[in-house]
């Protein structure tokens, strides 16, 4: 006879059971898709059910019912330790990545047939005392106990896969509990067994508490650790190599395998570029996107995981010896949108752990980090490379700077020098001035306070050109601001134009020379001619018309060389004065012309308009643009002027129906003694001068002169004028 378990044996299962169904529970709630927590789950359900069942016979039979009145319990009590030892293998298939689909459903009807039995033919089962009820007898107890020896079997074999010790004990306890229940009645150790049973449940439960929730959440404390590590080597290491075998050294370790390395993508192939406990002689090894685990990576993209290397993978080998030296394979493409840079991949030998999924995981957090090391690399040769070209273009500018005997200075905003050639410390007595000493009280009072200081402080576009005089001699300096989103300070270049100026000086006297005493025999001339026509009793003369209409066209030469002259070298004087008089007198004057020319005047000035002007010159600007459009418009065209008030100006607008001027000439036509030649009207005569004296007079005026036009369209001047006040007008 076998005595009833103590109350101790009953509240430790209870209490290891209990545990277990909490701690399925939060497993549940971690990841109620992973097929080995399912397992388990329903594996601790079962053994709930046939300790349930054990409680349900002992209390029944503590209160006096018979043996044939505790079917229904018996067959739960049979049902669930049936149930429990197919579950147990289900648990460990699922565990070790196999599927036993077969066994268990053919297990699954053995288990209902059982019952079914237990129920119907409850007669024919001798139960002589409680513990035989608790025990299954015969064959179908040998037949399920066969499923933990399987399972323990499987278990033994996929070691590798299955590296927690928790599981291996955990197993070994409920198979030998499971064991010890078919003994129980001979040897009287009923509450051993049961005892062992439960403990090795929570065992199983809490190694998967362990590697399911307790070992990642300790893991991703040194995943940062170790990212942080990585990142600290990248950037303290400029060498690439180190820094991807630092990564491969992490790779291996961290995923617990033997051997890792990096592969970069270098002319259209894959090298091995860094190793952790790979051959030495393996390095530079070349594969393509069709060749091994490594290639697969890098073609799909995709991270690739093979268990069993030599069983699982059928295509060309990624190293010579990788079939008989690497088990278990991960490789993890580096790669962006655009393209893959690489693949870092771990191993692991024969005798080491078996990469799992979670480890896929582990090293594509990893993988970012040859990209980063890459790009940072990258980066610092970049980096390099373009200081040394600045360097290099710093030295030959300065070289330059410094052989060119034109000045060349540079100030910062506080005037302190930044850079001058020895020109310019020649000429602006910079002699012995340090870099960044204030120049300001060493620089020429005029230049500083007239010239540079002031234009520096008002430079809007960046460049300005003034003259200055030093020294007697005339530069003319072009300033420019350094810095471009913020002003650093200017940059000043002088050119001596000292003898520029005084050759351009002597060419004006000469031509006002020239011109002056052209003048005096020209009208001279033309009174001989009026003496003649009036001799002749103002006969026609053909003759003497066309010898009076060349000396008019030498007469308005010389007249526009010396207004030309006259308007470089001193200002205007101006006045306030309505505009309409001043464009009627022009038009008066060519009024005849365009009638010879069959050219039709469409004037509209309003006599509201007034401005500062010479009314003189203003009336010669205008006359000129009046003259060309004449010339240069076919007969039965139009000549219209304009004119508007815009803020403080007024606009003139003198548009005609011409040819228009080609685009090639446009940059031209205010040059003095440029005559462009259009098309059909070669035979059209003309000094060149008209519009370059149109310039300079708006120039004068503190006004502007541009045009629009397009060739055989006809063009637009546009004459820009101060405004005035009707008030400012003195009659």
């Amino acid at each position: 006879m076998v005595s009833e378990p103590s109350l101790l044996n009953t509240i430790f299962d209870a209490t290891c059971l209990a545990l277990s169904l909490i701690f399925v529970l939060l497993l549940l709630w971690h990841d109620r898709q992973k097929r080995s927590i399912q397992s388990l789950a329903i594996f601790i359900g079962l053994l709930v059910a046939w300790n349930a069942g054990l409680m349900i016979l002992r209390a029944l039979r503590a209160v006096g019912y018979e043996a044939d009145e505790l079917v229904l319990a018996t067959a739960l009590v049979d049902g669930g330790t049936a149930a429990s030892n197919v579950a147990f293998y289900a648990f460990i298939t699922a565990l070790t990545g196999g599927r036993a689909t077969r066994l268990i459903q053919v297990a699954g009807l053995a288990i209902g047939m059982i019952i079914v039995l237990r129920v119907t033919l409850s007669g024919w089962v001798a139960e002589t005392d409680m513990m035989g009820q608790l025990r299954l007898e015969g064959m179908s107890s040998a037949f399920f106990l066969l499923y933990t020896g399987v399972g323990l079997y499987t278990l033994f074999e996929q070691r590798r896969k299955v590296d927690s010790r928790l599981i291996h004990i955990g197993s070994v306890l409920f198979a030998g509990g499971q064991c010890l229940a078919l003994l129980n009645t001979r040897v009287g150790i009923s509450t051993l067994s049961t005892n062992a049973v439960t403990l090795g449940a929570l065992l199983l439960v809490l190694s998967l508490i362990t590697s399911e929730i307790i070992i990642p959440l300790a893991a991703r404390a040194r995943q940062v650790e170790t990212l942080h590590r990585v990142n600290q080597r990248i950037i303290g290491e400029s060498r690439l190599v180190l820094v991807l075998e630092e990564i491969a050294k992490q790779a291996a370790e961290w995923v617990g395998g033997d051997a890792g390395g990096v592969f970069l993508r270098q002319d259209n192939a894959l090298v091995f570029v860094a190793g952790y406990n790979m051959p030495p002689d393996y390095l530079g090894t070349r594969l393509d996107d069709e060749t091994g685990v490594i290639g697969l990576a890098a073609k799909t993209r995709r991270s690739q995981h093979l268990e069993n290397y030599r069983a699982e993978w059928q295509g060309a080998p990624d190293f010579p010896h990788a079939p008989v030296a690497f088990a278990s394979v991960i490789a993890i493409p580096v790669s962006s949108p655009e393209a893959v840079y690489g693949v870092v991949f771990a191993v692991t030998g024969h005798s080491g752990r078996t990469l799992r999924s979670d480890d896929v995981y582990r090293l594509e957090l990893l993988a970012p980090q040859v990209a980063l090391a890459v790009s940072y690399t990258n980066f610092l040769d970049l980096k390099t490379d373009s200081a040394q070209a600045i360097e290099e273009n710093r030295q030959q500018l300065e070289t330059v700077l410094i052989s060119t005997e034109s000045p060349v200075l540079a100030v910062d905003r506080a005037m302190r020098l930044v850079f001058a050639n020895p020109a310019a410390r020649s000429v602006l007595g910079l002699a012995g001035v340090e870099r960044g000493e204030i120049i300001a009280s060493r620089l020429p009072l005029d230049v500083v306070s007239r010239d540079l200081r002031g234009l520096a402080s008002g430079l809007r576009s960046g460049y300005g050109l003034i003259e200055v005089t030093l020294n007697d001699r005339i530069y003319q300096c072009h300033l420019a601001r350094m810095g471009r989103a913020k002003r650093a300070g200017w940059v000043a270049v002088l050119n001596d134009v000292t003898q520029l100026k005084e050759l351009d000086r002597l060419k004006g006297e000469m031509l006002r020379m020239v011109s002056h005493d052209l003048k005096n025999p020209l009208m001279s001339a033309m009174l001989q001619i009026d003496s003649i026509r009036h001799e002749s009793g103002d006969a026609p003369n053909d003759a003497i018309d066309n010898i009076e209409h060349q000396l008019e066209r030498m007469e308005r030469i010389i007249r526009g060389v010396l207004d030309v002259e006259r308007l470089r070298h001193g200002a205007l004087r101006l006045y306030p004065s309505p505009l309409a008089p001043v464009v009627q007198s022009a038009v008066r004057d060519l009024q005849r012309l365009a009638s010879d020319s069959q050219i039709r005047l469409d004037v509209q000035v309003g006599d509201d308009l007034n401005i500062w002007c010479d009314e003189d010159h203003a009336e010669r600007a205008i006359s000129n643009l009046i003259e060309n459009a004449i010339k240069f418009t076919p007969k039965g065209g139009e000549v219209t002027l304009r004119a508007a008030q815009q803020d403080e100006h007024v606009m003139l607008i003198v548009r005609d129906t011409g040819v228009g001027i080609p685009e090639g000439i446009q940059s031209q036509i205010f040059q003095r003694f440029f005559r462009g030649r259009q098309r059909g009207f070669e035979h059209v005569t003309g000094t060149g001068l008209g519009l370059a004296l149109v310039r300079a007079i708006m120039d004068n005026h503190q006004g502007a002169v541009w045009f629009e036009s397009r060739d055989g369209e006809g063009t637009t001047f546009f004459l820009r004028f101060r405004r005035a006040e009707p008030d400012d007008i003195v009659l």
